[in-house]
């Protein structure tokens, strides 16, 4: 299975519009006032949309498609195959992901303060993290560990909000799988290895053949002493 294939098969129209018809309307709303209204660019057309977080259909069905979050994961794969091939000079690699890197820290939202905005704070954290992770090809970079951090602690965050308003972890799952897997396969501290484990069972009760597998690769990367899973 292939880096990209593994990682941005989720992220299927069918997949997302499926998995999370439960989400309601508490969380459609809370949005931040610096996201609305925001028009989003298709990476994958190159057209671009008025659609507004606040729209039900895109944060069940169309997160990651309208919003420039799997063209980045995309962006972030083709990186990584193209860093794998002799013909294709270092500095090229280096040039296209450093370009993404500053294009998805442009893309941070500047203050989060609800649910998605950590969600989307979590993958972009967790792109720059692979990303970076092509580049230095060390997990103990500073950078690197830097963007799982904050990667973490947006999940966290996410967590926060779900037991705070009373909702099931099933009903947004889904969305924390990737983010989730990458910070896992570069945590290294104990405590965040176990806080990994324990929400991927959760995760599991709901997604079980997807939280199995995910963290099958984490858990063989913190045996082996390495971040790369295929």
């Amino acid at each position: 299975m292939t880096g990209e294939y593994f990682l941005v098969q989720f992220f299927t129209r069918r997949e997302i519009s499926f998995r999370n018809k439960a989400l309601k309307h508490k969380w459609i709303g809370r949005v931040s006032s610096e996201e609305q209204g925001k028009k989003f660019n298709s990476e994958t057309s190159g057209s671009e949309t008025d659609t507004s977080l606040s729209d039900m259909s895109v944060l069940q069905a169309e997160f990651g498609q309208r919003d420039g979050v799997i063209g980045c994961l995309q962006d972030a794969s083709l990186i990584y195959e193209l860093s794998r091939r002799m013909d294709y000079g270092v500095s090229k690699v280096s040039k296209q992901g450093l370009k993404l890197v500053d294009k998805i820290i442009a893309s941070y939202p500047k203050k989060p303060r609800y649910m998605f905005d950590y969600l989307y704070v979590a993958y972009y954290r967790a792109i720059c993290l692979w990303v970076r992770l092509v580049l230095h090809g060390n997990m103990h970079n500073p950078m690197v560990q830097a963007d799982r951090a904050a990667c973490l602690s947006a999940i966290q965050s996410i967590v926060a909000f779900i037991t705070d308003e009373k909702h099931k972890l099933d009903e947004v799952a889904p969305f924390l799988l990737v983010p989730l897997f990458l910070q896992g396969v570069v945590s290294t501290n104990p405590q965040d290895r176990d806080y990994a484990r324990g929400l991927f069972a959760k995760i599991r009760v709901d997604f079980e053949p997807e939280a199995n597998l995910y963290l099958e690769k984490i858990e063989q990367c913190w045996k082996d002493n390495k971040w790369q899973w295929w």
